[in-house]
């Protein structure tokens, strides 16, 4: 079993990963409730998030037939997502998870990694945040997971999902001006799996790891940016042109550019600006 992170700091050249092993008594509930087919292993709305969380844009839940429509055959991890497609908040959603993993040195991952990061996507809708700005959070997440997975020997395929999912905590916290804080991530995500104390200092752990530098190269963000904008062109009407980098001879960058770049409280050398939105509340 591995150790707690609070210990870790401790031993930090053994590289250990950033979270230890999940609950032994919900971990236990939830895989007998998944052998049995039980009320965990459906999918089903959330109604405490749903009271907790709310969106102002009335988004429902996508329907299977929706999911399916997607194009299957361009998505990267479709035989791993496939079988998990009833998760889905929006379809765009499956091709945008299936690009975040393709930005990471993942090659496949575990149907409860998979479960989660489509969960995180849906508590970001919940929060109201606008796609554009959930690639951004993404594209900052992927390039932080470079280092953890550089960094921690002995990464188990289980722990991969929350990993990521504290890491899009993070680059939420950094991208965005209104965020949602620890303590609600963690009793929509994270309950099953660690308390508050351990997902703080496991957020603390993966911030060491990035030396506290949450920036990004301009033309690392770009990359990342336009690959995930892309990947969900075909599933929505938005605009996905906030992915392409103004040419280095534009005096001024594009509408949905421009929109982006806004912001009351920018922060110096932050890669990325989100607009600045009153009124959402996440709790």
């Amino acid at each position: 079993m591995i150790a707690p992170l609070v210990h870790r700091h401790e031993a930090a050249a053994s590289r250990a990963v950033p979270f230890p092993a999940p609950r032994q008594e919900e971990g236990a509930r939830w895989e007998a409730g998944a052998a049995s087919g039980g009320e965990d292993h459906k999918p089903r709305a959330d109604t405490a998030s749903t009271a907790v969380v709310s969106s102002s844009a009335g988004h429902t839940s996508t329907s299977l037939e929706g999911v399916e429509g997607v194009a299957w055959e361009t998505v990267t991890f479709r035989q791993d997502l496939w079988p998990l497609r009833s998760y889905a908040y929006h379809p765009e959603d499956i091709p945008l998870i299936s690009k975040f993993l393709e930005l990471t040195p993942l090659t496949s991952i575990v149907p409860a990694a998979g479960k989660l990061l489509l969960r995180v996507l849906r508590f970001l809708h919940m929060c109201d945040y606008r796609l554009e700005d959930i690639c951004a959070i993404l594209a900052h997440a992927s390039a932080y997971f470079m280092d953890v997975y550089s960094q921690c020997a002995g990464m188990q395929a289980t722990e991969v999902g929350h990993i990521l999912a504290t890491l899009i905590f993070i680059a939420h916290c950094y991208v965005q001006d209104e965020t949602c804080p620890l303590n609600i991530w963690q009793k929509h995500l994270f309950k099953k799996y660690c308390s508050l104390k351990v997902l703080n200092s496991a957020v603390i752990r993966l911030l060491e790891i990035r030396r506290y530098r949450l920036r990004l190269p301009q033309d690392d963000l770009w990359k990342r940016l336009e690959a995930l904008a892309s990947s969900i062109a075909m599933c929505t009407s938005i605009d996905t042109s906030f992915g392409r980098q103004p040419p280095p001879s534009s005096g001024s960058p594009t509408a949905p550019q421009a929109q982006i770049a806004e912001g009351d409280d920018r922060r110096e050398g932050r890669g990325y600006e989100s607009s600045h939105r009153p009124g959402r509340q996440c709790i």
